[in-house]
């Protein structure tokens, strides 16, 4: 049988491991490996009777705190705080292990737990939460036993009874968390995103392009965000997060856009959709081509439909989207020729020839735009995402020699094009596509699906989006996802989960909570009782009294032989004799002043047996019976 404080320790060094693994990825390496380092050593050291006194343990935290605190900053303050509760949670382990700093270690670890929600607030978090809550309260009860008897070796019988009763408290006290947590009230003040660094590595859309200065592309599968709404056909699903309109050298930038007048108003179908973005430095907020407004976002959009993120910058949050089909043009009546037209550095003076040729050809922007896209076509061109041309002559490269490359050098060499034959034109940058979770309803956007495309300005219908990469023979395969069907369903299932924990949790404030209010009041108000379908619920409920009482008569506990031979003694004791024998009393103490021998021996045959704690044998229950014949015949 196991010791208590062997059993206790493991409970500290679970505890430990359930503090420190969500908060180790985020870890600087030196505290990373204290918590194992201390774990191993207390281990071992336990086994011979070392431990780490006292007073060197305070200086080293001391010191360690000191260290970290000098490390403070309104811009760092979760790793210093993080690094400092793991030294802290490793020295306390290599410590003695009295009841209190049993209980302070198991205190770090839930520290270390909170910590981790710093930097990444997962599903996990609550699987790891509710594990060390558990340990908690069976180590308190086990400590209590502990502290009276060191040496107590329970039986596999009492330990399941310390258990169990251990156990109940958390249970019964989950309801009460889960209610709590929907009642409470919620700051609309974001302290707890203060400080946080959850996303805060994501790179998000870059705002500046540079053709050739990479030769291979992300293949990051994170996802970037969620949009709750009806499937579309691929060619719809273009999510505009960011507009470069502008350039400086050969680079792509953005620039304030001058100011358009809108001469006729939206042709496309209304599209509504929920965004839920996940943490990142993206400047402007994702949505569907063609954004029109955002509800519950302060400020209108800008001139080319961006809407700043900065109200959401670095917090996972949720937003409604009416948007326009992509199919439809952006409208504007008159732009700024010479701002949409100027060319990069190093254009390659085959583009160039190319553009003067169409612009000779045609005086109508949309002829140029058809007859662009046609020599585009008969090029060849074909889409990769690794071996791509770079340098300073990279688009030479892709459109004249190697003919391969991906979105930034088709858009980009596409929007050059155009303006050098003097239609307007400008970058549009965001993703394009998106696994659709028909579980959910919704759309999985990966980083890994970022795009670029073009807009051109034609007269009389304004911005009309055009996706050279398009024109790309292999386009529709090499932007298909490459994942297996079973993988693909596993990670949409694993995806699903995190949706649901992400609106159930994450994004649950104070607004949702006004809102749950709104509904159910508006719901007592129209409620009837004429309306409610009594036969089906006269039937579920009888349904369910069935399955309650066939539980209960499942699960409970039957009376052993010897506590029915008992209960029957009892009675006996008292229709023969008068006598009650009370529950705290011995039974030889009680039937001490009886003159029955059958009396006698009963209690001496029941107690040699219970009392030492093993189960009557056949032969004793048959003579047992045979003595409570004869106590009842008198």
């Amino acid at each position: 049988m196991l010791r208590l404080n062997g059993l206790t320790e493991i409970l500290l060094y679970s505890a430990a491991l359930l503090g420190y693994l969500p908060l180790a990825p985020y870890l600087q390496r030196l505290p990373a490996c204290t918590v194992p380092a201390a774990i191993l050593f207390a281990f071992i050291a336990g086994r011979k009777g070392l431990i780490l006194k006292e007073r060197p343990a305070l200086l080293v935290a001391a010191g360690c705190f000191l260290y970290y605190a000098l490390q403070f900053s309104r811009h760092n303050v979760a790793v210093p705080a993080a690094n400092m509760l793991a030294i802290l949670l490793a020295i306390r382990l290599a410590g003695e292990k009295s009841p209190r700093n049993f209980l302070q270690t198991i205190t770090l670890a839930l520290f270390c737990l909170a910590a981790s929600t710093l930097f990444d607030l997962s599903p996990q978090f609550v699987i790891y939460l509710l594990l060390l809550l558990l340990i908690f309260t069976v180590s308190l009860v086990l400590l209590t036993f502990q502290s009276t008897a060191a040496d107590f070796r329970p039986a596999p019988r009492e330990l399941r009874t310390i258990l169990s009763v251990a156990l109940l408290q958390p249970l019964t006290a989950l309801p009460l968390i889960i209610l709590l947590f929907f009642i409470l009230p919620r700051t609309q003040l974001p302290l707890w995103q203060g400080i946080s660094m959850v996303g805060g590595d994501r790179p998000g859309i870059s705002d500046t392009i540079q053709p050739g200065d990479k030769s291979a592309i992300s293949s990051n599968s994170a996802t970037i965000f969620r949009a709750e709404m009806p499937q579309l056909p691929p060619e719809d699903l273009y999510w505009r997060v960011i507009v470069l309109n502008a350039i400086q050298g050969s680079s792509w930038v953005r620039k304030t856009p001058p100011v358009e007048r809108q001469n006729a108003p939206y042709s496309g179908k209304d599209l509504q959709q929920t965004i839920f973005l996940e943490p990142g430095r993206l400047t402007y907020l994702p949505a569907l081509n063609i954004p029109l407004n955002i509800a519950g976002i302060r400020g209108g959009p800008t001139a080319d439909r961006l809407f700043p993120a900065a109200a959401l910058a670095g917090r996972r949050r949720s937003y409604s989207v009416l948007s326009q089909s992509s199919g439809a043009p952006l409208p504007a009546g008159r732009v700024d020729q010479v701002f949409y037209t100027v060319l990069p550095e190093n254009v390659p003076p085959r583009l160039l020839a190319l553009s003067g040729s169409i612009a000779a050809r045609e005086k109508s922007n949309e002829r140029r735009l058809r007859l662009l896209q046609d020599a585009f076509v008969n090029l060849k061109l074909s889409y990769a995402a690794s071996d791509l041309p770079t340098g300073a002559d990279a688009l030479e490269k892709f459109l004249f020699e190697s003919k391969k490359g991906h979105c930034e050098l088709f858009a980009t060499a596409f929007a050059t094009a155009l303006r050098g034959t003097g239609v307007p034109a400008r970058l549009v940058g965001g993703y394009y596509g998106g696994e659709y979770n028909e579980l959910a309803g919704y759309y999985a956007v990966a980083e890994e699906r970022a795009h670029l495309w073009v807009e051109a300005w034609l007269e009389g219908k304004g911005w009309v989006t055009v996706d050279p990469s398009s024109f790309a023979a292999n386009f529709a395969e090499a932007r298909r996802t490459k994942s297996s069907p079973l993988l693909l369903r596993l990670r949409l299932f694993a995806d699903t989960l995190s949706y649901y924990w992400n609106r159930a949790v994450i994004i649950y404030d104070l607004e949702s909570q006004l809102s749950a209010v709104s509904r159910a009041g508006a719901g007592l108000r129209s409620f009837s009782f004429r309306g409610l379908p009594w036969r089906r619920f006269a039937i579920g409920s009888g349904c369910l009294l069935l399955l309650a009482a066939g539980f209960h008569l499942a699960t409970r506990r039957r009376a052993t032989a010897e506590e029915r031979l008992l209960q029957t003694f009892r009675k006996a004791l008292h229709r023969g004799y008068g006598l009650d024998i009370p529950a705290s009393s011995g039974l030889h103490e009680a039937v001490r002043e009886i003159d029955s021998e059958a009396v006698q021996e009963f209690v001496a045959v029941y107690t040699g047996a219970v009392y030492r704690d093993r189960s009557l044998t056949e032969e004793e229950q048959a003579q047992l019976r045979a003595l409570l014949g004869k106590i009842r015949q008198k």
